[in-house]
């Protein structure tokens, strides 16, 4: 079951914004999803630090992978993030950052997601959380 959260997590990913900031996927199981941005070039701002922009893309992606990583899913699934909260706890710099999200509850349509980001040095840089609607559709 995890090739197939892994194989859903990656289409999530590359399609959207992750796509063009170079997002993958490092690890996905049930209610959860591990995402990896590289932080070189257009993800820096002129002080070479990585952009809030780019961080706060990447803790949406890895929080919609991590919704979307549960076995109940029908073909007509439909889901969007309906809130987001990104706390900044240390500048970005030249190393990937590692979004590790986790779903804490799932309701009925409702998913709430947290979301830690590191650098390759384990430096939190960031954390988030996500409320997320997802229609599951008929399994």
């Amino acid at each position: 079951m995890e090739a197939a959260y892994q194989s859903r997590a990656e289409k999530i990913i590359a399609g959207s914004i992750g796509g063009l900031l170079g997002m993958t996927v490092d690890k996905a199981a049930e209610g959860r999803c591990v995402v990896r941005m590289p932080t070189d070039g257009d993800a820096q701002n002129g002080a070479g630090r990585v952009h809030g922009g780019a961080i706060t893309a990447l803790i949406d992606n890895a929080a919609t992978a991590a919704a979307w990583a549960y076995r109940g899913l029908g073909k007509e699934a439909l889901g969007t993030t309906i809130s987001l909260t990104c706390n900044f706890l240390n500048a970005g710099k030249a190393a990937d950052l590692i979004a590790d999200a986790r779903v804490t509850r799932r309701g009925r349509s409702t998913v709430f997601v947290e979301i830690h980001v590191a650098d390759t040095d384990d430096r939190a840089v960031a954390q988030g959380l996500v409320t997320y609607k997802l229609n599951p559709g008929n399994p």
